[in-house]
C-alpha cells in the first residue's frame, strides 16, 4: 500500500444550506478531513455568552457519508465527530476557537475534523477502509447552521465576519499495489450515528436507553451529557453509573467517573473533555473482540441504564454508536 493524500475542494459555505460534495472514488479511502475556517463578530446586547467545546464547529450541524444512494456510513455532528476522533487517537485535532463571548470584531476561527474510515486505536487499521473503487457514487453531505450556535447564552449578536466559513475538504486513501489488487482485497466498514438524544428533569437511578439496535457488531458508544439549566455547556457531574448489558449478561457497570478515568489511561489522553463518556467494546484493539449481537450469539437485546442526579432545570442525553460491519465474501459454488 501507499498513501496519497488529496484536495479534494474547497467551498464557501452558506451558513444554514447543505452542500453535497461528490467524494473521489479511485481507491480505498482511509479518511475524510475537513478544515472549517472563518471569522466571527460578537457585538451590541450586555451579557457574554460562552463559547461551546469545541467551537467554531457547531456550524456543522451533522456530517453524513452516503454510499450507493442508499447506505448511510456516517451520520453524526461536526463537534462530535471532532472529540471522538480526539479520544480515539489520543490527540485532539487542531482548533483554534473564541476564548470568550465579549464583543470582538473579525475574529479568526478554525478547526479540523477527521471522518475515519479505518479501524482507528486498533491493531490493523487497515481492516477496515471504505472502498470507494466499489461505489456506483460516495457523497459526503454537510448540514450547516448559524454561527451564533457557537455561542451558550448571552444576548450579544453573533455573527460571520468579514472572511465567510469555509470547508476544505481532503481525502487521504490508499493505493494497492498491484500484488494487492490480484489478491482482491475486501474491508469491513465502521459505521458511526446517533442513536440516541432524550431530555431528562429529574434525578433517575435507572435512566434506559433502549434499545439499542442488534444484528450487528459494536466496537464502541459515545455517550454526552449536556445541563440545559447550564446554558446546554457539557457536564460530567450527572452521571453516577453506567450500566450496558444484554438481557441478563453485563458488559459495563461501573461509575461514570471512573470509567472516563479508564478511557483517558487507555488512550492517552491528558484531559478529557468534560460530558464525555466513551465505551470501549474492542478492548484488545482486534475487531474479532467487538461487541458481537449478531443473530445466532443469544444476545437479543442491548439496553443501557444510566444512573443520573438531577440537573438544575433540564438535562440532555446523546449516545452514538460506532458498529463494525464485517466485509462480506462471496465463496464460489462447488460442482
Amino acid at each position: 500500500m501507499a498513501r496519497f493524500l488529496r484536495k479534494v475542494t474547497t467551498r464557501t459555505l452558506t451558513l444554514g444550506t447543505p452542500e453535497t460534495i461528490q467524494m473521489p472514488r479511485n481507491n480505498p479511502i482511509r479518511e475524510i478531513v475537513l478544515r472549517i475556517a472563518g471569522s466571527v463578530t460578537i457585538s451590541g446586547g450586555l451579557t457574554s455568552g460562552t463559547p461551546k467545546d469545541s467551537n467554531p464547529l457547531q456550524v456543522i450541524s451533522r456530517i453524513t457519508v452516503r454510499r450507493n444512494g442508499s447506505d448511510t456510513l456516517i451520520s453524526i455532528p461536526g463537534d462530535r465527530l471532532h472529540r471522538l476522533v480526539h479520544i480515539l487517537n489520543g490527540a485532539r485535532p487542531a482548533i483554534t476557537g473564541l476564548s470568550n463571548g465579549d464583543a470582538q470584531t473579525n475574529t479568526a476561527v478554525s478547526g479540523i475534523i477527521r471522518i475515519p474510515f479505518e479501524n482507528v486505536a486498533g491493531i490493523r487499521p487497515f481492516d477496515t477502509l471504505l472502498d470507494a473503487s466499489k461505489a456506483q457514487t460516495l457523497d459526503l453531505i454537510l448540514e450547516t447552521q448559524a454561527v451564533s450556535n457557537i455561542i451558550n447564552g448571552g444576548d450579544r449578536t453573533v455573527a460571520v465576519g468579514s472572511t465567510s466559513f469555509s470547508v476544505e475538504v481532503l481525502s487521504n486513501e490508499e493505493v494497492l499495489s498491484v500484488a494487492a489488487l490480484k489478491q482482491n482485497p475486501v474491508f469491513g466498514d465502521i459505521h458511526i450515528s446517533q442513536v440516541w438524544q432524550d431530555d431528562f428533569t429529574a434525578a433517575n437511578s435507572k435512566y434506559q436507553i433502549k434499545p439499542i439496535n442488534v444484528g450487528n457488531r459494536y466496537k464502541g458508544l459515545l455517550l454526552v451529557i449536556e445541563d440545559t439549566d447550564e446554558n446546554g455547556l457539557l457536564t460530567s457531574e450527572l452521571v453516577n453509573n453506567i450500566k450496558l448489558a444484554s438481557g441478563q449478561e453485563v458488559f459495563i457497570d461501573a461509575p461514570g467517573k471512573a470509567l472516563r478515568e479508564e478511557v483517558k489511561d487507555r488512550f492517552g489522553i491528558d484531559t478529557l473533555p468534560e460530558g464525555y463518556y466513551y465505551v470501549d467494546l474492542m478492548p484488545d484493539g482486534r475487531l474479532n473482540s467487538t461487541l458481537d449481537v449478531r443473530d445466532g450469539t443469544g444476545r437479543n437485546t442491548l439496553e443501557m441504564e444510566l444512573d443520573l442526579s438531577a440537573p438544575g432545570t433540564t438535562g440532555t442525553v446523546y449516545l452514538f454508536a460506532l458498529e463494525y460491519l464485517p466485509p462480506i465474501i462471496l465463496k464460489p459454488q462447488t460442482a
